[in-house]
């Protein structure tokens, strides 16, 4: 669920509640209420936090487990799909989206062919 992903990953990288309503522009109390599952983020908000924490939309929403750190072959498919995803709005030159999708295809085989 949504707040308890929020949670996590604000915890992940050792936030504060104030930190995390600063990025946002919304008010501390809002993002408690949204950790809390008291209150839902309006779309604009949801895409804030998306970029905040450098996850898809689709992930917060999902009703899928936290991404375990040891899975490498998920954590190597959830970049591709951040890298693709941003790729544009960030201006990342077509060379190094190119050269970043080569990195990660290789290691996914490595990956693969380990297990």
């Amino acid at each position: 669920m949504l707040h308890e992903k929020m949670v996590e990953l604000r915890k992940k990288r050792t936030l504060k509640l104030k930190d995390v309503a600063a990025a946002l522009g919304v008010s501390q109390s809002a993002v408690s209420l949204y950790e809390q599952g008291e209150r839902r983020p309006d779309y604009n908000t949801l895409l804030k936090i998306s970029d905040f924490y450098d996850v898809t939309v689709d992930y917060l929403l999902k009703d899928e487990p936290i991404a375990d750190e040891n899975d490498k072959s998920k954590l190597i498919d959830f970049a591709y799909m951040r890298i693709i995803a941003n790729a544009k709005k960030k201006g990342i030159p077509p060379e190094d989206l190119e050269m970043a999708m080569d990195f990660l295809v290789r290691a996914k085989q490595r990956d693969e062919s380990i297990n």
